[in-house]
């Protein structure tokens, strides 16, 4: 499956890099950062990431704003982002699932709901990958 790419978008430094530090030496990641919205859909247009971990409240373009531009792009449509925030709002979470988020962390990051998330988010990148080739004629590995 090669070398996964994840694009972290947070505004705030010490849980950035607690997040960016998890992934790379937990899962071997490739780590892209943004520090603000803008930033952040700039970075997903650019590096094309396999998974976004998103916080909500972020300067210049806020979560949602992020999460409907990505939606509404063809190209990123299916992208899976877990919303990453210190934000315990059902309503909010109940807004997000149903816009299709693929995953909900509260910060600062449990450990434990992390592998959750992320075994999950690679089990359905897996089953997806063996539909593809199966659509395709393609021997499974």
């Amino acid at each position: 499956m090669g070398n996964l790419k994840v694009l972290v978008v947070e505004d705030d430094i010490i849980n950035r890099r607690i997040l960016v530090n998890m992934l790379k030496k937990r899962f071997g990641f490739e780590v892209f950062e943004a520090h603000d919205g803008f930033d952040g859909w700039e970075a997903i247009q650019r590096e094309k990431p396999d998974l976004v971990f998103l916080d909500i409240y972020l300067p210049i373009m806020n979560g949602v704003e992020i999460f409907d531009e990505i939606r509404k792009d063809l190209r990123f449509k299916n992208l899976p982002v877990i919303i990453y925030s210190s934000v315990n709002d059902k309503e909010l979470i109940a807004k997000f699932i149903a816009k299709g988020i693929s995953g909900y962390l509260l910060k600062p990051i449990d450990p434990i709901l992390l592998n959750e998330r992320i075994a999950k988010f690679i089990e359905q990148l897996n089953k997806n990958s063996s539909e593809k080739k199966k659509e395709i004629g393609e021997p499974k590995e």
